[in-house]
């Protein structure tokens, strides 16, 4: 979320993480899922507004 949160693509964030890009794009959509949100905006603001990231 923090990586998001900074304005990193699917892309930049696998590389960051040593993951695959499909890898960062399912995780993004479970967590869509789990949190009803309809974008990675969406994430981002939710994350802040539980201080999950700062």
């Amino acid at each position: 979320m923090q990586l998001l949160a900074n304005g990193y693509t699917s892309k930049e964030i696998a590389n960051e993480l040593n993951i695959d890009r499909n890898t960062v794009e399912t995780y993004k959509d479970r967590i869509k899922s789990k949190l009803d949100c309809k974008s990675a905006i969406e994430i981002v603001v939710f994350a802040y507004k539980n201080k999950l990231i700062h």
